[in-house]
Formats: C-alpha cells, sequence, structure tokens
C-alpha cells in the first residue's frame, strides 16, 4: 500500500518508540472475530506540529498444512483499548489482507509455509495521547495460521522457533 502525503517534513521522524515484546510460545489466529495481536498495543502522543503518525508491525507467519491460507489485519485506535474506533469510515487504509488465497492481497505467497510480516500504516496525526491496536484474525476456520515463529513441523526440529514482535510509531 503506497500513500502521497502533501507536507514537507516526511524526512523527520520525531518522538520514535520502539516496542519489543518477548514471546514464550507460538499465537493460533482467531477465525471467529478480530482479536489483538500481541505486541501490536501502543500508547502514543505524537509530536506537536506534526501532520502523521507512522505506525509499523513486525513478527513471522507461518501456518500448518494448508494453502491458500489468508488474513486479515486492522488498525484501530482509541482513548483506551476498551474504546476503540475505526481510524477511517469501513477501515478503508487501516485494513490488510495477507496470504495466497485473500482477495484484495496486500501481501501474498505460493507453497511457503513461513513469512516475515510486516504491516505499517500512515495515519493523520491527532491531538493528545491514544491507544493505537493492531487487531486479526483468519479467515477461515479449515486454516492454521500462527503468529510470532516458526512451527516445529515445518522445520523438522523438535521446538518451535520463536520470534519476538516488535512495534515502531513515530511522528512525522
Amino acid at each position: 500500500m503506497s500513500y502521497l502525503v502533501k507536507t514537507t517534513n516526511l524526512d523527520t521522524k520525531r518522538d520514535v518508540k520502539v516496542i519489543k515484546t518477548t514471546c514464550s510460545s507460538l499465537t493460533e489466529m482467531s477465525h471467529s472475530s478480530f482479536q489483538g495481536i500481541l505486541g501490536g498495543t501502543v500508547e502514543y502522543t505524537p509530536s506537536p506540529n506534526s501532520t502523521h503518525v507512522y505506525y509499523e508491525y513486525n513478527t513471522m507467519l507461518s501456518y500448518k498444512d494448508q494453502t491458500a491460507s489468508s488474513a486479515q489485519f486492522k488498525l484501530l485506535y482509541g482513548s483506551d483499548t476498551s474504546n476503540l474506533t475505526s481510524i477511517s469510515s469501513n477501515d478503508v487504509n487501516y485494513i490488510v489482507y495477507v496470504g495466497s488465497g485473500a482477495a484484495n492481497i496486500t501481501s501474498g505467497y505460493e507453497q511457503e509455509e513461513i513469512m516475515p510480516l510486516k504491516i505499517s500504516f500512515l495515519i493523520p496525526a491527532w491531538s493528545g495521547t491514544k491507544v493505537l491496536v493492531l487487531q486479526g484474525k483468519e479467515n477461515s476456520a479449515s486454516r492454521e495460521y500462527y503468529l510470532h515463529g516458526i512451527r516445529s513441523g515445518t522445520t523438522g526440529e523438535s521446538n518451535h522457533d520463536l520470534f519476538d514482535p516488535f512495534c515502531i510509531v513515530y511522528s512525522i
């Protein structure tokens, strides 16, 4: 996804916040509803006079035995995690589809069981503090998507290879 932003300060990153979350196990994604993603919640106050906030989330994604799997991720914000709202109408520009079986695919793959997952958004700046929350879900109950590592069945090892997710947020 690309954005055309008419401003002169895009090269100036201010109030950079990086959060790494320690992961102790793989997380299987829900297929019934959107749920918060481990490490994807950030409380942030944009820098004064900034025009946009950049949000980036990084982890590993793997699946079990199923090709044509797909998932959705969306970014919400609010005063706290109990009062979240869409950033735009119908989540336009703030929902990402991942996988080989999704319509409107943002990131796709073929016959792979693992992939790095980097999701980023450019958000109009606001005043005060808000909580940004990344949520995700699988598109089908017959698929098994896992976040934050590589399933041991994929590598042939006895233990899963884990990846600690991290999130980067800054004002521009």
